[in-house]
C-alpha cells in the first residue's frame, strides 16, 4: 500500500531537502502546499487525502498549530498522522500541538541523514 505524504513549509530549502527524501522511498506519494489555507480547502474538497502530514510551526498566513486544529475541526480524517515541525524548540507550543491532535512535534533536522531517518519513522 503506497503511504500518501503531504509537506506543508514555505521555506523553499527545507522543502527542497524534504522532497528529496521522501521522493528516494518507493512506498510514498509525496504532495507539497506551500499555503496551508488552500492545502485545508483541497482536503475539505477531497482532492488531497493524505496518510501522513508533515506541517511547518512557522508558516505564513497561520501557525501549524492553527493548521492542526483546523484540520481537526474538519474531521474528514480521523487516522491521518500529523507531525509538527520546528526551526527551535519550543516546548510550550509542542504540548500545545500533541493536545489539540498532533501525532508528534519535533525539531527540524539539520542533515538529509536525519531527515531520512526521521521521515522513514514517520511513515513506516
Amino acid at each position: 500500500m503506497t503511504t500518501k505524504v503531504l509537506h506543508i513549509d514555505s521555506d523553499i530549502e527545507d522543502s527542497y531537502i524534504f522532497m528529496h527524501v521522501i521522493t528516494t522511498f518507493q512506498c510514498c506519494t509525496y504532495e507539497h502546499e506551500w499555503n496551508p489555507l488552500e492545502a485545508l480547502d483541497s482536503i475539505e474538497k477531497g482532492m488531497l487525502v493524505p496518510d501522513v502530514v508533515f506541517v511547518d510551526y512557522d508558516l505564513q498566513l497561520i501557525t501549524g498549530i492553527e493548521f492542526v486544529e483546523r484540520l481537526k475541526t474538519l474531521n474528514l480524517l480521523p487516522s491521518v498522522k500529523i507531525y509538527l515541525m520546528f526551526d527551535e524548540r519550543d516546548p510550550e507550543a509542542m504540548v500545545q500541538a500533541k493536545t489539540i491532535g498532533a501525532t508528534d512535534c519535533f525539531r527540524k533536522p539539520t542533515n538529509i541523514s536525519e531527515w531520512a531517518t526521521l521521515i522513514m519513522e514517520a511513515v513506516y
